[in-house]
């Protein structure tokens, strides 16, 4: 992972770690880690896991590299009774959209970033709902 790319990711935990109904949001994340995981390996809800799943690099003319790196977010949701599961997922992956849309350039380090795709798993006989949420930056460097 190049420095660009950490720099990036550092802001976008960062971020997400900021979703709290005071400032505005429908949820408020209780946990956001770095690493794949599971329904079960959750932890408290809601929870979010932010992976690198791919990082493409192409070299561009007068010394520019581009970088597009596929992030995929996962939210875990366990409701209460009597609490629509899958509402609560759209609420959560709302409020991600909104975090990360509000700064596009991940604090300078980046030149766009993309909301790619959403999907929603309803976990059967459980009180809970995954969702996640692929979404690429694309970064900008100089070349030597």
């Amino acid at each position: 992972m190049s420095t660009q790319t950490g720099e990036m990711m550092a802001n976008i935990l960062t971020i997400l770690r900021g979703i709290r109904v005071p400032d505005g949001y429908r949820t408020t994340v209780a946990e956001v880690t770095e690493r794949k995981t599971s329904f079960a390996r959750a932890g408290r809800s809601p929870a979010l896991a932010v992976v690198v799943v791919r990082e493409r690099v192409r070299h561009q003319p007068a010394g520019f590299v581009r970088r597009v790196v596929r992030i995929l977010i996962t939210g875990f949701v366990k409701s209460p009774k009597g609490i629509d599961k899958r509402q609560a997922a759209r609420d959560l992956m709302a409020d991600v959209q909104r975090a990360l849309l509000a700064d596009p350039s991940r604090g300078g380090c980046a030149v766009m970033t993309l909301v790619r795709e959403l999907r929603f798993d309803a976990m059967p006989g459980e009180h809970g709902c995954r969702a996640s949420c692929a979404v690429d930056v694309i970064l900008h460097e100089c070349g030597a």
